[in-house]
Order: structure tokens, then C-alpha cells, then sequence
């Protein structure tokens, strides 16, 4: 499932990745184009490195998941204020389309990893489980383990 989720975002973003090329040429000729073009390209990065983290951490305990998320976040975030603050004097980056290409992305990003999610296979029915609630159930049978509320069995033996 996650494969189809990470195809599904990063198809759209990469298809946008002309368009706002375009766009910024228009809006402000070949700074506006690379401006255009780094905004998708660091969304694209930013959500592609959290993705795939937080895929790595929720593998592991269920307990220290919450705490893997948030530093695979805060990595994130460390990672997209360090490349913002070298660019930011950078001659041919300009702020609106850096700004127009970014929501856009994050939109196309976002609207995909949905609709991936929505294509893919989820698991309804665990298997594995049943089977050792089946075997729980048949140790319960000869009175070593019984999950039945006491008024059921009181009913039972009257």
C-alpha cells in the first residue's frame, strides 16, 4: 500500500513540475522559472523524507512510534529551515512564484498521496489473529481459560 500512496503523490508533483516551470517564466522569466522549479522540487523532498521515515518508524514498537514521528518531523523541519535559509539571498529566487509553486505542490502532493492511499489494498480480516483466538478459545474449553462474562456461564450451568 505505501508504494501506491508514494507513486500516487509523487506522479502529480513530478507532472506539475513543468507547469510551474511555466508559470514562473511567465510570472518573472528565468528566476521566476528556477524559483518555481526549487519550490516543487523542496516540497516534493520535504514530504518524500517524512514519508518514507515515518514509514521506517511505525515498523518498530507501537510505543516509541509517537517519538519517532516527531523526530523524523523535526528532521524535516530542520532540513527545509537550513536549505530556505542558503537560498534566501540566492539571486534568482524570487518569492511569489517560490510561493505559488509550493502550494501547488503541496496540493498536488497531498491530493495524490490520497487518491493512492484510495487505490491501494488495506487489510480487513487478520488471519494470523483468528487463529490464535481459535486456539485461545479451544485451551478455554476444558476450563484452563474462559473469556465469557460470569452471568453467561452462571445461566449456562443452571
Amino acid at each position: 500500500m505505501t508504494e501506491a500512496m508514494l507513486r500516487g503523490a509523487l506522479v502529480p508533483t513530478g507532472l506539475l513540475l513543468p507547469l510551474a516551470a511555466l508559470g514562473g517564466w511567465l510570472a518573472d522569466g528565468p528566476a521566476g522559472a528556477g524559483s518555481a522549479v526549487f519550490a516543487v522540487v523542496l516540497v516534493a523532498g520535504f514530504f518524500t523524507v517524512g514519508f518514507l521515515g515515518v514509514r521506517e518508524v511505525v515498523k518498530f514498537d507501537g510505543g516509541l512510534s509517537l517519538i519517532g514521528a516527531l523526530l523524523v518531523y523535526g528532521t524535516q523541519l530542520g532540513i527545509l529551515m537550513l536549505v530556505l535559509v542558503l537560498a534566501r539571498d540566492a539571486p534568482w529566487v524570487r518569492e511569489g512564484p517560490v510561493a505559488v509553486a509550493a502550494v501547488a505542490a503541496t496540493l498536488a502532493w497531498q491530493g495524490g498521496l490520497t487518491a493512492g492511499w484510495l487505490r491501494g489494498r488495506h487489510q480487513v480480516y487478520d488471519l494470523e489473529r483468528e487463529r490464535e483466538d481459535a486456539d485461545r478459545d479451544q485451551a478455554g474449553q476444558d476450563g484452563a481459560h474462559d473469556r465469557r462474562a460470569p452471568t453467561t456461564q452462571a445461566k449456562e450451568e443452571t
